[in-house]
């Protein structure tokens, strides 16, 4: 008995054995290969691919003409056709991954939708922008772990998250942390602006404050939310904040925002003054 691949290559293997075995199930097998890294490999692999490739097609064309020779069977005539066409599809596609090399490894930085906050220069302040969310945390929990030089978190934001916003809180106080508003630190923002050590405003800096909403609106909803309202009045009082400014903390609507003056801020506890070192 004459060797596999001679009998395929003179095509005297079956016809549906050649299509399905030799021409399609072995190119699929070669397409599952990944480009190696060494441009050497990657061109050796491509060779040794297009020299089955030739072997396959002419096997299958061969098996296809003498199968159609003794049993005048045009449907598998026209099958092993359709069959060689993909091969040398699948062939080229797979010859053009392997030469545009290995696939970019994915990591989580990789689906990142958003940059990493950015610092200063002397890696001591970080910034934070954007609605605030779970990301922002995670992301200034990385920065703290690996740069012991982080003093303050600048906040520039019209909200976002309320429970985002507490949970930066957390760290800021557990790495004794300093805030800054440079721009502006709106709705859902002062709750983290709180934590900070010393909370300074720069010079066109705002703060600003607003009730809490929720998109659909129900009765345990509103309930919860003036709860949520009270939970973070009281965080504001701890913090040193005079009831007096507390009473007018969620007076404006959700669509409006109150933005105090300096002074109010000031003499209310929400910031603290700017020293000859300070921001």
């Amino acid at each position: 008995m004459m060797h596999p691949v001679v009998n395929h290559w003179h095509g005297r293997s079956p016809l549906l054995w050649s299509i399905l075995v030799n021409l399609l199930g072995l190119r699929l097998l070669v397409g599952l290969i990944v480009a190696p890294g060494n441009h050497t490999a990657t061109f050796l692999l491509v060779g040794i691919s297009s020299t089955l490739l030739v072997w396959q097609v002419t096997g299958t064309w061969r098996s296809a003409k003498r199968h159609f020779r003794e049993y005048g069977d045009l449907l598998m005539y026209r099958f092993a056709y359709v069959a060689i066409v993909m091969a040398i599809i699948l062939s080229i596609l797979h010859t053009l991954d392997m030469l545009a090399g290995p696939p970019a490894k994915i990591t989580l930085e990789s689906l990142r939708t958003r940059p990493l906050p950015t610092m200063n220069a002397d890696k001591t302040t970080v910034h934070i922008n954007g609605d605030l969310d779970f990301i922002h945390n995670e992301d200034l929990v990385n920065l703290l772990k690996t740069h012991n030089s982080i003093t303050t978190i600048e906040l520039n934001s019209n909200g976002g998250l309320v429970y985002a916003a507490r949970a930066l809180t957390l760290n800021i106080t557990k790495y004794n942390l300093d805030t800054h508003v440079a721009k502006q630190c709106n709705s859902a923002c002062p709750i983290a602006f709180m934590a900070g050590k010393q909370r300074t405003l720069g010079e066109k800096g705002m703060l600003g404050f607003h009730q809490y909403k929720l998109e659909r609106l129900q009765p345990l909803q509103i309930k919860s939310i003036k709860g949520q309202q009270e939970k973070d009045r009281k965080y504001f009082l701890q913090r040193g904040v005079s009831p007096q400014f507390l009473e007018k903390l969620y007076q404006s609507e959700h669509d409006l925002i109150w933005q105090p003056d300096r002074k109010l801020l000031l003499d209310a506890g929400i910031i603290h003054p700017i020293t000859a070192t300070g921001k």
